[in-house]
């Protein structure tokens, strides 16, 4: 059962990561390397220092891949209750994936449909601030293909043109690019949601 929450607060870690340029280079520089040996310009008074700014790294990390299952959870697992977990679920759940991501989905089935929900929180680039974005797709599954059948049926959604394997062919929701902030309002979010889960409804009952 997923408790209905009206918002949702990020860990102190990623929201600084995700609105801080310079921690989120030093967050990825320190996660690019390789973790079974040392610096070579490291110096022996300095291997404490390294190492708790390594444990932070990695807390940032595993905090913003628990954080992104509960986004997720507070605004689309609460409607799926009548679906089925796909049980091959835990494929592509390790957490390095996640993080390279910076997205979690999942695909629930009910009745020869799958339902694939998504949410990402998008790093800042030069021309877009963090934000958060939803994704959804329905399809009809059988042996031969895959039938998506949302087209048409949600206006102001358009399907990706992104290189995510994951998301390439699923549906985002631009007007619902919500600027990441510690304290996350849900009620746009879980709004577009509950719109997306009736036409999902009208389709699949």
């Amino acid at each position: 059962m997923y408790e209905p929450v009206p918002e949702f607060r990020l860990p102190e870690s990623t929201a600084g990561y995700l609105t801080d340029p310079l921690v989120l280079k030093a967050v990825d520089s320190l996660l690019d390397e390789d973790s079974s040996t040392l610096p070579s310009t490291l110096d022996s008074t300095e291997l404490a220092s390294y190492l708790r700014a390594r444990a932070a790294a990695l807390a940032v990390k595993y905090d913003t891949v628990i954080a992104l299952e509960e986004l997720w959870r507070a605004i689309w697992g609460r409607l799926l209750g009548g679906w089925l977990c796909d049980a091959e679920w835990k494929e592509d759940r390790n957490p390095d994936h996640l993080w390279d991501e910076q997205a979690f989905w999942h695909r629930h089935l009910r009745s020869g449909y799958a339902f694939w929900t998504g949410i990402e929180l998008q790093r800042p680039s030069d021309d877009q601030m963090p934000c958060i974005r939803l994704y959804c797709s329905l399809l009809l599954t059988s042996d031969e293909e895959e039938t998506e059948l949302l087209e048409g049926k949600l206006a102001g959604f358009e399907l990706t043109d992104e290189d995510h394997s994951w998301s390439s062919w699923m549906y985002q929701i631009d007007p619902c690019r919500i600027p990441v902030e510690q304290t996350v309002e849900l009620s746009e979010m879980k709004a577009i949601a509950d719109r997306i889960y009736q036409a999902v409804q009208e389709v699949t009952l």
